[in-house]
């Protein structure tokens, strides 16, 4: 067995359970979802990137449209990720239309923050 760099193997244990530790080769969790927060920003620290904030407005709508069958709601979005559904993944809502029927509507709202998303019936 080949030895894995900065790896560590603990000892082993009367009930024959051993702890191994292997360095990380990906992105955390935390780096995946978010973004350092940028110049205008109000304070220091990391924002939700485009695309979790988009997933996140999508499965709102996704457990609107579950726990509900008969209403018919509106996702209201801001524009970046009104932008981000509708250019780089209409499939999403595409996928919504085919798993509940087209009872959805999503809307863009200048007014509310690029990256915020808000449910109404």
């Amino acid at each position: 067995m080949k030895s894995i760099p900065k790896s560590r193997f603990g000892r082993l244990n009367a009930d024959g359970l051993c702890d191994l530790t292997l360095p990380r080769t990906s992105l955390s969790l935390l780096e995946q979802a978010t973004e350092p927060a940028g110049a205008g920003w109000p304070a220091k620290g990391r924002r939700f990137t485009r695309d979790w904030s988009a997933k996140a407005a999508i499965r709102t709508l996704e457990g609107a449209l579950g726990a509900r069958p008969s209403s018919r709601p509106r996702l209201i979005v801001g524009p970046e990720i009104a932008d981000y559904l509708e250019g780089e993944r209409p499939q999403w809502a595409e996928r919504l239309k085919q798993k509940f029927g087209a009872r959805f509507s999503i809307e863009r709202s200048a007014s509310m923050e690029p990256r915020d998303h808000d449910l109404a019936e």
